[in-house]
């Protein structure tokens, strides 16, 4: 199925802190352009890479897809 894929996006969401309130604070890193035949395994190593490089602690790693529909 990933040749009707047309975009793919990589994205971490990290906790930054928390506010007055003691209210979690969120961020979001995105990377456009993943190549469309990456698998798990692979986006799963680059996001390790990557998010060893950041300060803030990852919540969670999020792959989206965008299809043709036609």
């Amino acid at each position: 199925m990933s040749e009707n894929i047309l975009q793919s996006r990589l994205t971490m969401h990290l906790l930054a802190g928390y506010d007055q309130e003691g209210k979690e604070i969120f961020k979001t890193k995105s990377f456009s352009n993943i190549n469309n035949t990456a698998t798990e395994a692979q986006l799963r190593t680059t996001a390790e890479a990557l998010l060893s490089l950041q300060v803030h602690t990852a919540q969670i790693v999020t792959r989206t897809n965008q299809y043709a529909v036609s």
